[in-house]
């Protein structure tokens, strides 16, 4: 199963302009709050559908800029693994996250806090078995299953267009939602 991110806008639940006249729940508006990432080998169309039909590829929210630099990924006895890829219990795979950074970001503002997540799959949930704030995060499964990564942002760099009570809006959100990697005994 190859995980997305997508809105279900119909512009009827925030009906009031923001700033530029605009509504709060346009499509317009709200499709550029996240993007589908597509680690593709190359930009044609057989590289980009043989990419997303095996799930290497990550959502990320944009609303908070644009992040780059993300990556999560196993190396194993027998090479490197991707998003979407299976690889052995036995070959001992150790899984990396990469942080991203936001593009452009001006270096005057205060920085975000970003928590990482290694989340296992189960029959009633996710099971956080890992995680870490600010830092790249190294991790090694010792059971089977299907890992993923969730990276939250606290977006302390928005503050000065939060107005008066940025407090409010000061807690944690996701930002990046990966594919998984497959462990398998």
């Amino acid at each position: 199963m190859v995980g997305t991110v997508a809105t279900d806008a119909h512009r009827n639940a925030l009906p009031f302009p923001l700033h530029d006249g605009e509504r709060t729940d346009s499509y317009r508006r709200m499709m550029s709050w996240f993007a589908n990432y597509v680690l593709a080998d190359a930009q044609d169309l057989d590289s980009i559908e043989e990419a997303v039909a095996t799930g290497r590829m990550y959502g990320a929210f944009q609303v908070f800029g644009e992040p780059v630099g993300f990556d999560f990924y196993a190396e194993t006895a027998k090479g490197v693994a991707e998003m979407g890829d299976e690889v052995d219990l036995g070959d001992g795979p150790e899984f990396h996250v990469a942080l991203p950074a936001f593009y452009a970001m001006d270096p005057d503002l205060d920085p975000s806090e970003l928590h990482v997540r290694v989340i296992k799959a189960g029959a009633t949930g996710g099971t956080v078995v890992a995680e870490s704030v600010d830092e790249d995060l190294d991790f090694t499964p010792v059971d089977p299953g299907a890992y993923r990564v969730e990276i939250g942002i606290v977006p302390y760099h928005l503050t000065p267009w939060l107005g008066p009570d940025a407090d409010i809006f000061l807690r944690e959100y996701p930002l990046i939602y990966a594919n998984p990697i497959y462990v398998a005994d």
